[in-house]
């Protein structure tokens, strides 16, 4: 699951209030796992709804990556027990 966040910048006013309060324009970078990966990184972007859009984007390409990686190895262990 990936969770989109601020991260506030040292100028920022709102800094002490932390990394779940985001109405103001600092950057946001988006936090989890993809895969089994851990994943901390900015998205280069600060509007929160195109942030949300590709939060889901790397959900949805990270889902599809892994079931083709899954469907390839079980063609794979398939093939490797017809063989025996």
């Amino acid at each position: 699951m990936l969770t989109i966040y601020r991260r506030h910048r040292k100028s920022c006013k709102q800094h002490a209030r932390g990394r779940k309060y985001r109405h103001c324009q600092c950057p946001i970078w988006v936090d989890g796992a993809i895969g089994g990966n851990e994943i901390r990184e900015s998205l280069k972007l600060r509007d929160w709804q195109r942030a949300r859009a590709a939060s889901s984007m790397l959900g949805a390409e990270s889902t599809a990556t892994a079931s083709a990686l899954f469907g390839l190895m079980g063609q794979s262990a398939a093939r490797k027990s017809e063989s025996l």
